[in-house]
C-alpha cells in the first residue's frame, strides 16, 4: 500500500491505495486475477470568507468486495469482528463531506453529509475460485447521514460538544430506517 499527501497554502490532498493478495504475474489476466484493491482520496480547502476561516473537507473511499477477507480466520484483519481498516469493511463505497465554520478561537460549527453503500460480502471460496464478483450488485445496504455539530472550548483543554445527526438507512439492521441521534460530550485535551 501507499499513502500520499500534498500540502499547499490553503489546500491539502491525501490519498491511500492498497492491494490485497496481489499476484504480479496475473495482473492483467482476467481468468486468474488475484488483485484486490482499496483506495481513498481526500481533499481539504481552507478559504477565508467574510473574515471567517472555513474548512471544507471531503473523502471518497472505495473497497473491493474481496479485501479484508482470508480463507484462514487467523489472518482476518479484525478485532472482535470489527474491521481494522475502513469502518464499513469490504465491498464499500463512501463519500463524506464536512464544512467547518470557525466562529472564534474557542468555538466552531460543523456540518457533515455522508453517503455509504455496502454490498453483500461473497463467500470467501468465491474469491479464491476466481468467480466474478460485481461491485454493489445485490442486497446493497445504504446509509445517509446529515449532521450538525457545535463545539465550544473552555479553559485548560476542556471543550463541550453538542451534535445532532439524521440517519436515513436501508437494510442495515437498525430498529428504525430513519432516526435522529443527539449527543453531548465533554472532551479533555
Amino acid at each position: 500500500g501507499i499513502d500520499l499527501s500534498w500540502i499547499g497554502k490553503k489546500t491539502r490532498i491525501t490519498g491511500a491505495f492498497f492491494m490485497d493478495e496481489w499476484n504480479p504475474y496475473s495482473t492483467f489476466n482476467k481468468d486468474d486475477n488475484r488483485n484486490w484493491f482499496g483506495a481513498q482520496l481526500g481533499i481539504s480547502y481552507k478559504p477565508n470568507i467574510l473574515l471567517k476561516d472555513i474548512l471544507i473537507k471531503t473523502e471518497y473511499t472505495i473497497l473491493d468486495p474481496r479485501v479484508y477477507k482470508h480463507r484462514f480466520e487467523i489472518n482476518l484483519p479484525e478485532h472482535h469482528g470489527y474491521p481494522l481498516g475502513f469502518w464499513a469493511g469490504a465491498h464499500t463505497e463512501d463519500l463524506w463531506i464536512g464544512w467547518y465554520w470557525f466562529i472564534n478561537d474557542y468555538s466552531h460549527l460543523k456540518l457533515i453529509i455522508e453517503s455509504t453503500q455496502i454490498g453483500e460480502i461473497p463467500p470467501v471460496t468465491d474469491q479464491y475460485d476466481n468467480i466474478s464478483i460485481k461491485f454493489l450488485d445485490k442486497n446493497v445496504k445504504k446509509r445517509n447521514v446529515f449532521g450538525l455539530e457545535y463545539e465550544y472550548g473552555l479553559t485548560n483543554g476542556i471543550s463541550l460538544k453538542f451534535s445532532s445527526n439524521y440517519f436515513s438507512s436501508k437494510n442495515l439492521g437498525y430498529k428504525l430506517d430513519n432516526f435522529v441521534k443527539y449527543s453531548f460530550s465533554v472532551l479533555y485535551n
